[in-house]
């Protein structure tokens, strides 16, 4: 089950199966919308919400964090693939949790216009299935 809750400005989709086995190779699709243009990113993973101001977003996602590698934006797009099996994420997941996640934006030249130079995705929840 995939569950976008919390739809701020840029959408954040997952990519693959959420059946636990299947989703051993998935991913997560951050498309920037608004202003200012996505140069690099970072997904996070974590098993709790919260909404907390954050650069020109809210970060929905509650400590610990598990950051996924960085990757850089093509066309405004972050392409981040999710490996179950491979940290961080290795050993964490587990067959009937939910976990969620969230995007992390640089926005380098919104910073001279009064933004803070990042921006975050909307948080999105995966429930691994059985």
């Amino acid at each position: 089950m995939i569950r976008d809750g919390w739809r701020y400005l840029r959408g954040l989709s997952w990519v693959g199966g959420v059946r636990y086995g299947s989703a051993r190779q998935a991913g997560l699709l951050a498309d920037k919308e608004g202003r200012g243009r996505a140069s690099a990113g970072q997904a996070s993973s974590c098993q709790g919400q919260d909404q907390v101001p954050c650069g020109d977003g809210l970060r929905c996602v509650a400590g610990p964090f598990l950051r996924l590698a960085p990757v850089m934006a093509v066309e405004d797009v972050l392409r981040s693939p999710v490996n179950l099996s491979a940290a961080p994420l290795a050993g964490q997941v587990l067959c009937g949790s939910s976990w969620y996640f969230q995007a992390w934006f640089r926005e380098p030249e919104t910073v001279g216009s009064g933004g803070a130079g990042f921006n975050l995705s909307s948080g999105l929840e995966v429930a691994f299935t059985p």
